[in-house]
């Protein structure tokens, strides 16, 4: 980033580690600057037959799931788009089926809700609707399993990383 300060794909490595290790707010700011120059990815269609445009909405923390080994480039043509990063004002590109790869409810509750926008602009079939992924985070899953008969669920609470470290984590976990 010395050497080219607006490189969108370095921007976007370095808020991946930088969300590896805690930090938050500098994550947020190097996946701004990353994705927000280039929110969207087009993939060659590699058929010999007309495509089927196929638009894949994604996260930045990387909470996605692995949704290249899913869909044939034979038969679509893939645009990828950075849901939280999309101006929401502007016409979504071509596609005739929406996927949602955004898999990550906790690590990705942003681009969930913008996705959630994106697929409402849309007439679009969509496969793993935003709106239910939602409601799969750690802490609701634990719950909902833990209420079905014959299911024992963990406790499960979230806590922000400084909490566990240090000598106050044990009270924390406590």
């Amino acid at each position: 980033l010395r050497l080219d300060p607006g490189n969108a794909a370095a921007h976007q490595r370095l808020g991946e580690l930088l969300l590896e290790t805690g930090e938050t707010e500098a994550a947020r700011e190097h996946r701004r600057l990353g994705f927000g120059a280039a929110p969207v990815q087009n993939f060659p269609h590699l058929g010999s037959q007309a495509p089927i445009d196929l638009l894949v909405l994604t996260s930045t923390p990387g909470g996605d799931i692995t949704w290249r080994k899913l869909v044939d480039e034979a038969v679509f043509r893939i645009t990828t788009l950075s849901a939280a990063h999309w101006d929401a004002e502007a016409a979504l590109p071509p596609h005739a089926m929406i996927l949602n790869a955004i898999g990550d409810a906790d690590l990705s509750g942003d681009d969930l809700e913008a996705a959630e926008a994106i697929c409402a602009r849309s007439p679009a079939p969509v496969i793993n609707r935003p709106d239910r992924c939602r409601r799969t985070g750690r802490e609701a899953n634990a719950a909902h399993l833990g209420r079905l008969p014959g299911v024992i669920a963990p406790a499960t609470v979230s806590l922000p990383r400084a909490a566990l470290e240090g000598p106050s984590a044990a009270e924390a976990l406590a």
